[in-house]
């Protein structure tokens, strides 16, 4: 029954990401695989045209080759870059804010446009092309060149990696939160803006500063016993009924958003609204990407997408996604009631 009531399909999508939009996919391969095959049929194509040609000699092959070459090249640029508008059409409203003019400007777009062929030729004297930005950044994806890539790695080494193993214990050890916090996990807040208040409670009033877990010391970069140490958020829930259910949670913002941020309003940083939102997705699947592969971090953290720019959402969304754990406890226990 209480599946009924569950929101289906796009709307499930949506509200999991509370209003942050669609994560939208890695860029994958289609563009590439279709260059090799665009390499493969032309190649045999010539192969072919020099049989029919082997009589033929001195300067008339050598242009007919060198033609049938430059139309190759031609052929499978243009070839390649609808593959890339396919591909790129796919996550339209994710990465280009539904705007065609970006989708084709990212993808179709070449230097001295006015004369493919000339460009062609350049090409091919020079033996290289110029990679279109969609290419750049598709490169960058692979090769963990981004800067969303970085600052995942970083914000991994630097810290979670070092208070995620911990904070169980430190959870233990607090007499005033211990039987408080249900959820033994660290919440972490990833606003699409980047941008993090100094009080979670300025972005949702609902959401109290509460207190700080025990700190854990250790030793850093030459830092003897440095501390790290959690907060602890307590929100308050009205009832119908007059009453106020209360919750517990360690909970943050992701601190290197903070750079994103600082970086899209900096001269010598220049990083574009559209670029900053794409950095902060790569950001969350590298993140979840690292976290998921780290057996000391796995099962310990939340990831919390939210838009930024919605005040008094973050404690509905918060309270959520910990009915939500407490629906799946309570059917693991009945399945091994069951058992």
């Amino acid at each position: 029954m209480a599946d009924n009531l569950l929101p289906q399909g796009d709307d499930v999508a949506q509200q999991s990401h509370n209003s942050f939009g669609p994560l939208s996919e890695l860029r994958g391969n289609i563009a590439t695989i279709t260059s090799a095959i665009v390499v493969v049929v032309s190649g045999t194509m010539l192969l072919f045209a020099a049989k029919d040609n082997k009589k033929r000699e001195g300067i008339d092959f050598l242009v007919f080759t060198t033609a049938l070459l430059i139309l190759g090249v031609v052929l499978g640029e243009i070839v390649r870059r609808l593959c890339l508008v396919s591909k790129e059409i796919k996550h339209k409203h994710e990465r280009y804010r539904g705007n065609w003019k970006d989708v084709c400007k990212r993808t179709l777009t070449f230097n001295n446009s006015g004369s493919i062929l000339v460009v062609a030729i350049a090409l091919f004297l020079v033996g290289s092309r110029q990679l279109s930005p969609v290419e750049t950044l598709d490169l960058n994806e692979k090769e963990n060149k981004n800067v969303a890539d970085g600052l995942a790695w970083g914000y991994y080494f630097g810290y979670l990696k070092l208070v995620l193993p911990r904070l169980g214990y430190r959870i233990s050890e607090s007499d005033t939160f211990r039987h408080k916090i249900t959820d033994e996990k660290l919440f972490i807040l990833l606003p699409k803006t980047c941008y993090a208040f100094e009080e979670i409670s300025k972005a949702d009033d609902r959401v109290k500063w509460a207190g700080k877990l025990p700190a854990s010391k250790i030793n850093r970069a030459g830092i003897l016993e440095r501390s790290y140490q959690h907060a602890v958020h307590r929100i308050e829930m009205p009832r119908p009924d007059g009453t106020v259910e209360e919750y517990h949670f360690v909970l943050e913002y992701a601190t290197p958003l903070m750079s994103l941020c600082e970086m899209s309003g900096h001269a010598k940083a220049p990083l574009t609204g559209p670029e900053r939102d794409h950095q902060v997705v790569l950001f969350i699947h590298k993140l979840r990407e690292i976290l998921d592969d780290s057996e000391e971090c796995r099962g310990k953290y939340e990831l919390v997408p939210i838009s930024g720019n919605d005040t008094n959402k973050i404690a509905d969304v918060l309270v959520g996604m910990h009915s939500v754990t407490n629906i799946d406890l309570e059917e693991e226990t009945d399945e091994q009631t069951r058992q």
